[in-house]
């Protein structure tokens, strides 16, 4: 639109030299049709001095005619330039009320349109605002409805962790009660042996001389004692054995205890640092909200200056459609002028007196002048108004770049927060993570205790009720990952949605490259109309017009470039902005590639860290199957020491059988001591009772031992007080009848309650065959699920490889783009710089051009000064030969008059004393004549020494005028030049624009290959997640079946 005014501006003052010009040679030539009349009538004047007295009545006549025929065309033509005066001026009166009224109604309407405007922007600005706070208002009551929900679940936890408190203590107490019931029991029993030792030594005491005579029978009885002392000692060692392994059991649960309470102090730490990390996902998410808000501030700010900036244009295609209109009517003034031209010329041709034709001419042009004059300055406030017009677009499009760049920094900044948000959510994962490995250590702890607390029966439903809650705990860290993950999924598209707008921005940016594209062209064109001028200039003939109007042209070619240094300037100080601007993209660019290769390098730690993770688990894996085969091994040595314990048993029971049968022998010896035999005996089936439920208990009984040890020894100690008793029992063997009955009896009882226990021992091992196979079945999926997690591990390398690679590539390019952009900007700054110099020295030129167009007033002062003492001249001139032709003709007519009266003298023959005096009066009158002649003489001479003053004048001022002619070809030259650097220039520039369009691609190229590892890597994530899972059921799994097993 500037170009368009420019353009036409330019035209416009082409047309007023055209017709500057053509009026002065139109004066050029009226003026020597006027000199040539005069030379004609100073020719008819001395035809007519020397014709005679017969033609003096004619010429007298006919001198006559013509002044009353010269007086009728100057009426004529002084009534016809007034009129054209009047026309001209009513004209212009119309034109310049017509465009005030215009550019009135014009101010009108867009005053109303932007009122208008503004008034919609001010409504949109409410809506949008009402629009926030209502969203706001929604998130706040999302984020506190969030809040009470996980308070919420943060107190059932803890309420669950203190029941779990409460459960654990009331074990310990019930623990620690059978433990002292326990004590207490054995306490019993000690003291009932201690009373049944007393009673034995007195029964002893009365039966020593039965025991006499039944020493040699007992013989036989000692060895089988012997045998059994044996078998008590191999019982100890087991005892021992078990006893020592129940405590390390009991040393590893104390351990895992303290464990397990580390880890609850682990996971409240965990549990109290989610919950800061939700307070600042929190404040991040208002603060997204905010600069969400503000970045619709923004955008409405933007479309506001836009829509101010299409109205700014729609008014200058209406100015520059008065322009024309103005200039359409211009044309046709020009046309009536150019009639009226006509018509002043033939009445030049008519005319013979052209002196007052020339001096109306004079005023004529004074007043086209002045007219002219007028109307430029009224184009000047045109131009004045649409350069205000073109200020205050520049103005609104350098607060739209402004509002551009508090964009693309509020994009930055949400860039960072985005980042920081990420950091956040994978802090959030790994928590998560840590939580997850935290629960399945509990959860594999849990299972060790109640695989090392098998023998626990009373213990058994306690921790099934736990197992049952390790599963709700499990869904309710499940339904949080799930949160979690939504929360992901919702940042991603947020993050989808910013990468739209960005990728909206880079549109945006790519036109504008195309909008500098095209004004680079227009420069261009501009650039070689300029060529095409100078060139012009260069090879333009030299002038055959008159000094003035060269001196007028080449003042009117200084403005015009002038104009054009001014636009130059203004468009290279265009280009440095654009430039700066493409620095900041290019540096923008530069900081988006550092914060992609720290996003890779954070990824790849974290892929890293989940490998090791992997990796960990993979080991966790194999000590799970090494305890789980421990735990196996333990099971069969269990079994074997069952088996010993049944083949021990059987063997008892076969030396009990014997007895019998050998107490049957000697019933008859032994009837006189049956009472105390079975006194004896039932001592002995208790302490036999005893010794089995210990065996049976010898797991549950880990404090007992050094009691069990003295309960051993005592028992020792009475099997050799039995020997003793064995050898007085033999003397009184008929006495002991009634006891050997009540042994036969109690050995039935106890071969029933064998065959039950054996039963229950086939079904025991039965069920456990069945859970050795299930647990093989378990070890089976295991293994395959190892598999799989190689798999994905191997995937996950290779995944890891090409990210790699991907990150090599783009470092390479990342520092080839830099090092080519920093080549570019230092080469753009020293070319900067050098057209820095270069405008400088322009500046310089262009005050060299104002001193010149100064001296050229100056002279054109001078030679107006000078033309207006020329006039004088020539008038003095004309009115010198006025008064000499005047006095010419009075001469003659005396002259004719004293011929005529000395012809009547003479016809008369009158006296002397007449002639005399008409003698005497042609003296004088030839006096009088020669006086004329001389002041005429005098006169000429002073003309011709102010012409010739004239002249020395006018060739200083031609020599003045040729050196400015000569500076103002150098600074065209100069010009030249600087055009062809600007030319360079804007190829450099272009250039650089392709390389910047390279890299563009490059960049767009490279985020589309990160896409796609960042799409494969988030599949290998899920596949681990899904691998986790089944993991983590198969444990479950295991843990229900091994307390399965402990419940039956």
């Amino acid at each position: 639109m500037r170009q368009s005014m420019e353009v036409e501006r330019k035209d416009i003052a082409q047309v007023y030299k055209l017709e500057i010009s053509e009026l002065e040679e139109n004066k050029a030539h009226v003026e020597q049709q006027v000199q040539q009349l005069k030379d004609e009538l100073d020719r008819v004047q001395k035809q007519l001095h020397h014709g005679g007295g017969g033609g003096g009545g004619w010429s007298h006549e006919q001198e006559r005619r013509m002044q009353r025929e010269r007086a009728e065309l100057e009426q004529n033509f002084a009534r016809e330039i007034g009129n054209l005066v009047q026309r001209l001026s009513a004209e212009k009166d119309q034109l310049e009320a017509e465009l005030k009224l215009k550019m009135d109604q014009e101010v009108m309407v867009v005053r109303e349109e932007y009122e208008q405007q503004l008034a919609q922007m001010k409504c949109h600005h409410a809506e949008g605002q009402r629009h926030l706070l209502h969203q706001l208002h929604q998130e706040r009551q999302w984020l506190q409805e969030q809040r009470g929900f996980w308070e919420s679940r943060l107190v059932q936890s803890e309420q669950e962790k203190l029941r779990h408190e409460k459960r654990r203590n009331e074990e310990q107490d019930l623990l620690l009660g059978q433990f002292s019931s326990e004590k207490t029991r054995l306490e019993e029993q000690v003291y009932s042996l201690q009373d049944a030792a007393q009673s034995s030594a007195f029964h002893i005491s009365q039966s020593e001389a039965s025991l006499e005579e039944c020493r040699g029978r007992c013989g036989q009885l000692e060895d089988d004692v012997r045998a059994s002392r044996g078998r008590c000692l191999e019982l100890e060692a087991q005892l021992e054995e078990a006893c020592s392994q129940l405590e390390e059991s009991i040393a590893f649960l104390e351990s895992h205890e303290s464990l397990s309470r580390r880890l609850e102090a682990e996971k409240s730490e965990v549990e109290a640092e989610l919950q800061l990390v939700k307070a600042r996902e929190g404040g991040l998410v208002s603060q997204v909200m905010q600069l969400k808000e503000e970045l619709g501030n923004i955008q409405a700010a933007s479309d506001s200056l836009l829509q101010d900036r299409a109205l700014v244009a729609d008014k200058c295609s209406r100015l520059s459609d008065a322009f024309v209109q103005q200039q359409a009517q211009l044309q046709a003034r020009d046309h009536t002028v150019g009639a009226m031209r006509a018509e002043l010329e033939e009445l030049h041709h008519a005319s013979k007196s052209k002196a007052a034709e020339l001096d109306s001419l004079k005023t004529d042009r004074t007043r086209l002048i002045q007219d002219l004059k007028e109307q430029a300055m009224a184009v000047d406030k045109l131009q004045l108004q649409l350069d205000k017009r073109r200020s205050v677009k520049e103005s609104l499009q350098g607060a739209l770049q402004q509002e551009w760049s508090r964009t693309s920094q509020l994009c930055h900044g949400v860039e960072e927060q985005e980042e920081e948000l990420c950091r956040l959510r994978q802090e959030n994962v790994s928590y998560a993570r840590l939580a997850d490995q935290l629960s399945t250590q509990i959860v594999e702890m849990e299972t060790e205790i109640t695989t090392l607390r098998e023998h626990l029966r009373d213990v058994s439903a306690q921790l099934n009720d736990t197992a049952d809650l390790v599963p709700q705990l499990r869904t309710q860290i499940n339904a949080n990952t799930r949160e979690t993950e939504q929360l992901h999924a919702d940042k991603e598209a947020e993050a989808e949605r910013l990468r739209r707008a960005l990728r909206d921005a880079q549109d945006q940016q790519r036109a504008t490259e195309d909008k500098f594209e095209e004004e680079k062209k227009k420069m261009r064109q501009q650039l070689m109309e300029l060529e095409t001028l100078v060139l012009a200039l260069e090879e333009a003939p030299p002038p055959q017009r008159p000094r003035r109007t060269q001196l007028e042209e080449v003042r009117v070619e200084n403005s015009a470039l002038q104009e054009q240094l001014k636009v130059l300037q203004q468009e290279v100080q265009i280009l440095e902005d654009e430039v700066d601007k493409k620095r900041s993209k290019v540096d923008e660019l530069q900081r988006e590639h550092e914060r992609g290769r720290e996003e890779e390098e954070r990824l790849h730690r974290e892929n890293s860290r989940y490998r090791e993770e992997v990796l960990d688990l993979s080991g966790r894996n194999l000590q799970l199957s090494s305890d789980n085969a421990e735990l196996s091994a333990r099971l069969h040595g269990d079994q074997e020491s069952l088996r010993l314990l049944r083949e021990r048993l059987a063997t008892v029971s076969k030396e009990q059988g014997e007895e019998g049968a050998e107490v049957r022998r000697l019933q008859a010896a032994v009837t006189q001591q049956e009472r105390e035999k079975q006194q004896v005996q039932g001592a002995w089936t208790q302490e036999r009772h005893l010794l089995e439920a210990e065996l049976s208990s010898c797991r549950e009984k880990l404090k007992r031992v050094p009691e069990l040890e003295a309960e051993l020894s005592g028992a020792t100690l009475k099997l050799q007080w039995l020997n003793e008793d064995k050898v007085k029992v033999q003397r009184e063997a008929d006495d002991r009848n009634h006891q050997v009955e009540a042994l036969q009896r109690s050995i039935l009882a106890l071969e029933s309650e064998n065959e039950l226990i054996r039963s229950q021992l086939h079904a025991a091992t039965r069920d456990k065959l069945g859970h050795a196979q299930e647990v093989t079945e378990l070890q089976r999926k295991l293994e395959d699920t190892r598999n799989k997690v190689e798999e994905l591990e191997g995937s996950v390398r290779t995944l890891l490889q090409e990210k790699e690679e991907l990150c090599r590539v783009m470092a390479v390019q990342e520092e080839r783009v830099s090092v080519t952009l920093q080549e570019e900007t230092h080469r753009l700054s020293v070319q900067n710089q050098e057209l820095h110099h270069k405008l400088s020295e322009l500046q310089v030129k262009g005050q060299d051009v104002q001193k010149l167009t100064q001296e050229q007033k100056s002279l054109k002062m001078q030679l107006s000064e000078l033309e207006a003492a020329r006039t004088q001249a020539a008038d003095q001139a004309a009115r010198a030969d006025a008064t000499l032709s005047l006095v010419q003709a009075q001469h003659t007519r005396q002259m004719q008059e004293l011929q005529e009266l000395q012809g009547r003298v003479y016809s008369r023959g009158g006296g002397s004393h007449e002639q005399e005096q008409l003698e005497g009066r042609l003296l004088e009158e030839q006096r009088r004549s020669q006086q004329l002649e001389e002041t005429l003489k005098r006169q000429s001479q002073q003309i011709t020494i102010k012409q010739d003053q004239y002249e020395k004048t006018v060739a200083s001022l031609q020599q003045r005028t040729d050196g400015v002619e000569l500076k103002l070809k150098a600074v065209q030259t100069v010009l030249q030049e600087k055009v062809q650097q600007l030319k360079e220039q804007l190829a450099k520039n272009a250039k650089v624009s392709t390389v910047m369009q390279e890299v563009y691609v490059e960049n767009s190229q490279l985020m589309k290959a990160l896409q796609v590892t960042e799409q494969r890597q988030k599949h290998a994530e899920k596949k681990n997640f899904l691998l986790e899972e089944k993991v983590g059921a198969l444990n479950r799994l295991l843990r229900d079946i091994v307390a399965a097993a402990l419940a039956t």
